[in-house]
């Protein structure tokens, strides 16, 4: 919209071009002052006079972003709708201004405005889709979030810059549902260095590897952004909320570090800065509740009743459970109304180590010893320990690891345990931990002592009973065998080489291996390229005792119509009443489609059919009705992610490369790309990638396209050929690697290369190119 000028503006028009555009990059740089002035100066040397709608709306929407960023809320919900007026009604202009009332609406915390000015408007457009999922992140809906925010990766855009980046918000959906390792996968691949929404995530997400692997080094890299976020630009952080946001994250690390008279000047700083105004992504119960924990743990009774009584009013159950995610030992109860005039106080930090040490050997099932001493360290702040025994045998170690010398000087606070033995723990002053209860704490170690060999007693019994169970399902299994002949009853879901661990692939095989223990026939639905055909084999070979490769299998798609009831009824025969495997079942005809599901009904055989979930037509809604009770829903790959590791690693093995040979810069791009051709595209580009590298590591370089070099060496080749012949390789290289992109979908693949579908079979047989 906006154009270079080469010249001093002389018209109306260039003015308020040069205006737009001087303003963008000012807010993009956070300059929100300056850039209200060029907007207001040209509002005003335009006023009523001629000027194009877009040019007029444009400048009202920007004054509006520039006023949010000063936090004149009235003065840019004003100058919004005044954008909007301006649009007339025209979706294309309309559809910035709409996500930027949202995102105004939201930033006030009235989650239902927002969602008004998004509903049945512009949900194709990017702005919309991305204020869309703030608006699902805040309220708690992260599956949504997810959705929208791929949607938002695909959609169009309408201008050029955004922010919050749609990856920062996918982190931080990461963070909240407990998963900071898939937030640090994003962040290490495609964080920007500055950004502030990308130092937000990197704090949380840091806290949350912290509360995770209970090591202190995590909590000061946490405290280093913290304070590089509150004091690293000149003017502080640029977006509006983000001030109160550093200033709590900054609060809270001091707190847990024992920094707590830091502590509370910055967390007075933030709650003066809290204000209408707030950041979606943490927006004010994160700053209240971190603010109500350096205030319990200072014994400030006054101001931290007046924080709880705040975020009481504000939120629910969902952001407490979050916070704990991520604030780890020291969310106990942080806000917990009850705790207001009960006569005790807020607990200190080292009664709540206790307390909450205690809470943690009852809910936790990991080792006893290790559970106790990092949640000491966490609640004492200290950057690691050893629990050692009355021999020096250290019982558990969390941490910074110490010095194998008791005397070492690095060894900040020794504690001995009634009971015997004692607790050596690094970077905590004795001060600090003057007022621990020690007769309290020597109780929690006997416990933990006992506790331990209780477990050790129930995981013995737990692996006689698991070794019974194994026993009974064998035995359960050879009857079913010589029960029913060729097929078996699947417990557990046994699937040979199917990768993956995530909650979405094991709801599926979950389903699977219940479907196994029947005769039904199964139809596994799902986007072309998900794995529906690798699965519908490792589904047979729970029968057969292997991978599924010898089940017979057929595609419809390259069956006529008029033949297709005469392959079926060979394939059945060849199967001998156990399981066949018809691929691409929407392209059964009428009557191919009755005789199979006759067949299924009768139990003379059991098909497993694959369908494509975009499929429509008589074919596709029969199936789907009939055998709906068998009916299974395989995820793409844009729905397991987290995956994706394990799949790079899987098929790299089939190209005869160790994991360790796919660069970590290459695992981070492609984190973040699409793959509109899941499993298969994915797979495809391992083994093409593998033959460019030859022996050499995996780079990104050896995922993208040709090289214009290596495109002229091609054309060189070519010329050797004649015209013709090189006209006629390079289209079945090219018809090849459609099929390839698109799992041999022949529709797809037509589809992608603009074809009629009668063409490209044309195409396919008079250049012999590969039809299988």
């Amino acid at each position: 919209m906006t154009r270079r000028m080469t010249s001093p503006p002389s018209g109306p028009r260039d003015r308020v071009e040069l205006a737009i555009a001087e303003a963008i990059a000012a807010n993009e740089a956070g300059r929100y002052r300056e850039a209200v002035d060029k907007l207001s100066a040209a509002s005003a040397s335009v006023g009523a006079g001629p000027l194009r709608r877009e040019l007029r709306v444009a400048l009202a929407r920007e004054l509006g972003v520039a006023h949010l960023g000063i936090e004149h809320l009235r003065e840019a919900r004003h100058a919004l709708l005044l954008a909007l007026e301006q649009a007339d009604g025209d979706p294309a202009l309309a559809e910035l201004v709409r996500a930027s009332l949202a995102d105004c609406e939201l930033m006030t915390g009235d989650g239902r405005a927002a969602r008004r000015w998004l509903t049945d408007r512009g949900r194709d457009r990017r702005a919309t889709l991305l204020s869309q999922a703030r608006l699902e992140l805040f309220e708690g809906e992260l599956d949504v979030t997810e959705q929208l925010l791929q949607a938002c990766d695909q959609a169009p855009g309408g201008t050029s810059h955004f922010a919050p980046p749609s990856t920062a918000l996918r982190s931080l959906a990461a963070i909240w549902a407990g998963r900071p390792d898939q937030a640090r996968m994003l962040y290490d691949g495609v964080a920007s260095h500055g950004n502030p929404h990308w130092e937000l995530v990197r704090l949380a997400m840091l806290r949350a590897v912290w509360v995770q692997k209970r090591d202190a080094r995590y909590l000061q890299l946490a405290l280093g952004v913290a304070e590089q976020l509150r004091f690293g630009e000149r003017q502080g952080p640029r977006h509006p909320g983000l001030a109160a946001a550093a200033a709590a994250h900054h609060a809270l690390i001091l707190a847990l570090t024992g920094e707590l008279e830091l502590a509370l000047d910055a967390a007075d700083t933030a709650y003066a800065h809290i204000g209408d105004l707030t950041l979606p992504e943490w927006p004010r119960q994160a700053v209240l509740h971190d603010l109500a924990v350096v205030y319990r743990d200072a014994g400030r009774d006054e101001r931290w009743k007046t924080v709880v009584s705040a975020f009481n009013e504000l939120a629910e159950g969902p952001w407490l459970e979050r916070m704990r995610r991520v604030t780890g030992a020291r969310a106990a109860h942080a806000v917990d109304p009850t705790a207001l005039g009960g006569g005790r106080g807020p607990l200190s930090a080292t009664d709540g180590a206790l307390v909450e040490a205690a809470l943690r050997l009852v809910e936790d099932r990991r080792d006893p010893a290790t559970t106790l001493l990092g949640t000491l360290c966490e609640g004492l702040g200290a950057h690691g320990g050893i629990w050692r025994a009355d021999d020096g045998r250290p019982v558990a170690r969390v941490g910074t690891a110490l010095s194998a010398t008791p005397a070492s000087a690095e060894v900040g606070v020794r504690l001995a345990l009634e009971g015997g033995g004692h607790i050596e723990l690094v970077g905590v002053e004795a001060a600090s931990v003057a007022r621990l209860d020690m007769r309290a704490l020597s109780r929690l170690a006997d416990g933990a002592r006992r506790l331990a060999r209780e477990r050790e007693g129930q995981r013995a019994l737990q692996e006689a009973l698991e070794l019974a169970e194994a026993g009974r399902l064998r035995a359960e299994e050879s009857l079913e065998r010589s029960r029913r002949p060729g097929s078996a009853t699947a417990l557990g879901g046994r699937f040979s080489g199917v990768v993956g661990r995530s909650d979405r692939l094991r709801d599926v095989l979950d389903r699977l291996a219940a479907l196994a223990g029947t005769a039904l026939p199964v139809l596994l639905e799902g986007a072309p390229g998900c794995g529906r055909r690798h699965l519908a084999r490792a589904f047979a070979g729970l029968d057969e005792g292997g991978d599924g490769a010898a089940t017979p299998l057929v595609d419809a798609e390259l069956l006529p119509e008029d033949g297709q009831v005469a392959v079926l009824e060979r394939l059945a025969g060849r199967a001998r009443g156990a399981a066949y495997i018809v691929a691409n079942a929407e392209h059964l005809g009428a009557e191919a489609c009755a005789w199979l599901l006759d067949q299924a009904a009768s139990g003379a055989s059991r098909p497993i059919a694959t369908l494509d979930r975009a499929a429509e037509g008589d074919a596709a809604d029969a199936l789907r009705r009939a055998l709906a009770a068998s009916r299974v829903l395989v995820p793409g790959l844009d729905e397991r992610l987290e995956d994706l590791p394990l799949l790079l690693d899987a098929f790299a093995r089939e190209v005869g490369r160790r994991p360790e040979e796919i660069a970590t810069a290459t695992r981070a791009m492609l984190a973040r790309r699409l793959f509109p051709g899941h499993v298969g595209e994915l797979r495809s580009a391992v083994h093409q990638a593998a033959v460019r590298a030859e022996r050499g590591t995996l780079g990104p370089e050896h995922f993208e396209v040709a090289a214009p070099e290596e495109l002229a060496t091609s054309l060189t080749e070519s010329l050797g050929l004649g015209y013709h012949d090189a006209v006629k390789s390079f289209r079945r290289d090219l018809l090849r690697h459609a099929l390839e992109q698109t799992d041999n979908n022949r529709t797809r693949a037509a589809e992608l290369l603009g074809l009629q579908r009668t063409y490209f079979m044309r195409l396919i047989r008079d250049i012999d190119a590969p039809e299988a």
